[in-house]
């Protein structure tokens, strides 16, 4: 192969390099919580969790959002289009994700499971990581942890269009 054609070839590689996202890319698989998984029907989670102790009041078009509190958990769902899009798992919880991170886990629990995180934020007292799958949908699923005085106190998994 010539120089001029060595070159174009890894000029073009480089360039397809850059425009795809740079993401740890989770499997699908493994973006699950409390058995929670995006896409999923409306009435397959109500055959998981029964129904929902209540109905959150969102702005339109963010989809319906809803609350469950029983047996001393606690966690929140949002569905679009009567499919899962989103997970907020928040302190009073047992539920955890595929890979066993709950809330009281260890950042390095966290980190020992999922690697390095896409993103990192200090915010305040907390940390939060986030490990995205881009489905090549033009949608973009996170699994976010946040984590107060080294243990997780927040899990979210969204579904985020754009």
């Amino acid at each position: 192969m010539n120089l001029k054609k060595l070159l174009t070839s890894s000029l073009m590689t480089a360039a397809i390099a850059v425009s795809v996202p740079c993401f740890a890319q989770i499997a699908p698989e493994n973006m699950v919580v409390g058995g929670l998984y995006i896409g999923q029907s409306y009435s397959d989670v109500m055959l998981i969790y029964d129904k929902p102790s209540g109905e959150l009041k969102y702005p339109a078009g963010a989809g319906r959002v809803f609350s469950f509190v029983e047996n001393g958990t606690e966690f929140n769902v949002r569905f679009i289009n009567d499919k899962l899009a989103a997970v907020e798992v928040t302190e009073k919880n047992s539920l955890s994700t595929k890979a066993g991170i709950r809330i009281g886990s260890t950042l390095k629990d966290v980190k020992k499971a999922y690697g390095k995180p896409d993103e990192e934020h200090k915010m305040g007292n907390e940390y939060a990581m986030y490990y995205k799958h881009y489905t090549g949908e033009n949608h973009t699923w996170i699994l976010s942890f946040r984590v107060k005085d080294g243990k997780v106190c927040r899990i979210e998994l969204d579904d985020i269009y754009g």
